[in-house]
């Protein structure tokens, strides 16, 4: 068996898989709704920068190669955004939200998130500004309930090694 994350690991997790959720339902409520998430950085670029550089080492610290690409692209759309960097931005988008579906769908402990994602991709071609909200928060919950299983099992075998340790005794 693989060695567990830390419990601080795993509260940071908890603590940026949150704020990624309050993040995409504040700041509509904040900025009023806009055509996308790209258009909040006119409005607050240092807090849009931050945010979603904070998010990407979330994923950094998931340590799971396939959530390397997705952190990866969602740095590089901070860094450039949508006004002096377009093409960068975009593709850097685009790239993110394709490489977490395919990040969620492979993983085999929680499979119908990628499912559910890819389901959702039709939204695309309605309101970009509804696809992008969804789709982090999905990958946030999606997070959310992986770091719920680690915390649940470093539980488990920690009761485990007590009831090891009881039998021992007893014998």
């Amino acid at each position: 068996m693989q060695k567990l994350p830390s419990y601080l690991n795993l509260y940071t997790r908890f603590i940026l898989s949150t704020m990624g959720i309050v993040f995409m339902i504040a700041l509509p409520l904040m900025y009023g709704y806009k055509e996308s998430y790209s258009r909040y950085y006119t409005d607050c670029p240092i807090l849009f920068t931050s945010v979603f550089n904070i998010l990407a080492m979330g994923l950094m610290i998931h340590r799971n190669k396939e959530w390397t690409f997705p952190s990866i692209f969602l740095i590089t759309l901070a860094l450039f955004n949508m006004h002096d960097f377009a093409l960068i931005h975009y593709t850097a988008a685009i790239a993110f939200f394709f490489s977490a579906t395919y990040a969620m769908w492979n993983d085999k402990r929680v499979p119908w998130f990628g499912r559910i994602s890819l389901g959702l991709y039709i939204l695309w071609f309605f309101d970009l500004m509804w696809f992008e909200m969804i789709q982090v928060i999905l990958v946030c919950i999606f997070h959310l309930v992986y770091t719920f299983k680690m915390m649940d099992l470093k539980v488990e075998k920690r009761l485990m090694a007590k009831v090891q340790g009881l039998n021992k005794e007893k014998n």
